[in-house]
């Protein structure tokens, strides 16, 4: 208990008085360090929370960055592979590469299953790739530019 004279009604002496004054003169310059140390904490802080809101907004448009860089690539490969479908419907069964129609579990409108023309590898009895399919185009490309040529 720092005062506990005052509790029964005690009077310091002068000396007792002048120490309790450097006491209290301690804590108030202890105190004070304190809040200068938490001060510079919370300044600290403050500071570390800028920085990672703005690494989240570089992240966040990164992904959106990302995303529309995807979904581009995205759309130009199903508009290549419709193409590569629509040159190779004609295709018989026994070529390699293909174009097969496939039943789709549902219509969402209610008609029934829905035919989706896929490439198909026919000896392997699979989806073929992309790459698949433009390596045969290109192949059977330089077989006819050969035949011609001859």
């Amino acid at each position: 208990m720092l005062f506990p004279f005052i509790a029964i009604g005690f009077s310091p002496s002068k000396k007792e008085s002048e120490d309790l004054k450097k006491e209290l003169v301690a804590i108030y310059k202890q105190i004070a360090e304190l809040e200068e140390q938490l001060k510079a904490k919370t300044e600290s802080l403050h500071s570390k929370s800028m920085e990672l809101e703005i690494a989240l907004q570089e992240l966040e448009n990164l992904q959106k960055n990302l995303t529309l860089d995807f979904n581009v690539k995205n759309y130009e490969l199903q508009d290549a592979t419709r193409e590569l479908i629509g040159g190779l419907k004609g295709n018989s069964k026994r070529s390699r590469i293909g174009v097969k129609s496939l039943k789709t579990l549902d219509d969402p409108h209610g008609k029934g299953g829905l035919a989706v023309e896929e490439l198909w590898h026919n000896k392997e009895n699979r989806i073929a790739s992309l790459k698949e399919g433009v390596e045969y185009i290109i192949k059977q490309w330089k077989t006819e530019k050969k035949r011609v040529m001859d």
